[in-house]
């Protein structure tokens, strides 16, 4: 890197490696903490998130722009890009869990609910729902998850509740906010190499 990079970008490039390193730390410390806690709210786990996946993809493309002599407001953009194609790929992963087909996801349906993992679609629906619905997703926090058998029903309290519609919603707005700002980047090949990931993140099946 050292040989590669001019000497004021790799000041720069080494303040983001260790800025973003520790910020996913903080990130992951946070998601282990969420692992004890019972009253884990959307948005520290939205917070949670983009201080772990977003901030993992975005200091990666940062210091790619920042390799490639990108001007400071085209950097700016470029971390714009990672953070949300971080938050979109994470709340997709959780959607993943239980709308995926098994052979192709690699793993269990509702392996999340299973192991009573705190996830955007447990608790935003934890927030949408009422009464009973209510009451059984929030036993599923509290006992650590559920057997496997009851998947189906949490899948319908999503389905009924309306979270499943406002996860894709939020995936599908990340993904076109980063797109337009990929679009407005001036070099044409890594522009469209910005486009073409985010195609292949939206279509994406595991």
């Amino acid at each position: 890197l050292a040989l590669k990079t001019k000497s004021p970008n790799l000041h720069r490039i080494l303040e983001i490696i260790t800025e973003s390193t520790i910020t996913i730390c903080e990130g992951q410390a946070y998601d282990m903490d969420f692992e004890q806690r019972k009253d884990v709210t959307i948005d520290e786990y939205l917070n949670m998130i983009s201080k772990k996946t977003g901030r993992l993809i975005s200091a990666s493309l940062e210091i790619g722009a920042i390799v490639g002599d990108a001007t400071p407001e085209q950097t700016n953009a470029i971390r714009e890009f990672g953070d949300l194609i971080g938050q979109a790929f994470q709340v997709q992963d959780d959607l993943l869990d239980i709308m995926a087909d098994d052979k192709k996801f690699g793993k269990v349906p509702g392996g999340d609910l299973v192991a009573g993992k705190k996830t955007f679609l447990l608790l935003r629906a934890i927030a949408l729902s009422n009464g009973e619905d209510k009451k059984t997703l929030q036993s599923i926090i509290n006992n650590d998850g559920i057997e496997p058998s009851r998947v189906p029903e949490i899948k319908a309290i999503y389905e009924k509740c309306g979270v499943l519609q406002e996860a894709n919603g939020l995936i599908s707005g990340n993904f076109e906010k980063a797109v337009k700002i990929a679009q407005e980047l001036p070099d044409e090949q890594g522009r469209q190499t910005l486009i073409d990931f985010t195609s292949m993140l939206m279509q994406r099946e595991f």
